[in-house]
């Protein structure tokens, strides 16, 4: 009854190799990789937006009457609806993704910069009547250039 059991060093040390592969494995499946997958998918459902956004600014200039007014250079509605509709069709909710997520680098900032800017160049302080097709211009030259900085729009 007084027999000991004798574990080598090499023993010990490949249990304590497997033991470590196996928590680098826990980690790996539990936390690192669905942690890439949100990652992707949050940076393609910005993507979904800004295309959406830009599609929107893509969209032909028409004379507009309402009221008995015309206003000149809107955006054709048809195709407005149609690039909304296409951000619809791919199913993205804002609700399925953390806050903090959607909100680790500035693209939102960056977006809504570029249309308020855009909008303040189409305007002529003098009149202080907007001309859209200024704005226009100038909000998709100024996203087009936000693909250099968020390498996930291209």
């Amino acid at each position: 009854m007084g027999e000991s059991v004798k574990i080598s060093k090499r023993s010990i040390l490949i249990m304590g190799a497997i033991v470590l592969v196996l928590l680098a494995a826990i980690y790996y499946f539990v936390y690192y990789v669905p942690q890439q997958k949100m990652i992707a998918d949050v940076e393609a459902y910005k993507k979904a937006l800004y295309d959406s956004i830009l599609c929107q600014y893509n969209c032909p200039l028409e004379d507009v009457v309402t009221m008995n007014q015309t206003q000149p250079n809107i955006q054709n509605r048809d195709c407005v609806l149609a690039c909304i509709q296409q951000l619809k069709d791919k199913g993205y909710q804002k609700a399925q993704y953390p806050q903090e997520e959607l909100e680790k680098d500035k693209i939102a900032e960056d977006v809504q910069k570029i249309v308020v800017g855009c909008q303040n160049e189409g305007m002529n302080n003098e009149t202080r009547i907007a001309d859209n097709k200024i704005s226009t211009e100038c909000a998709i030259r100024d996203l087009e250039k936000l693909k250099e900085i968020y390498p996930y729009l291209k």
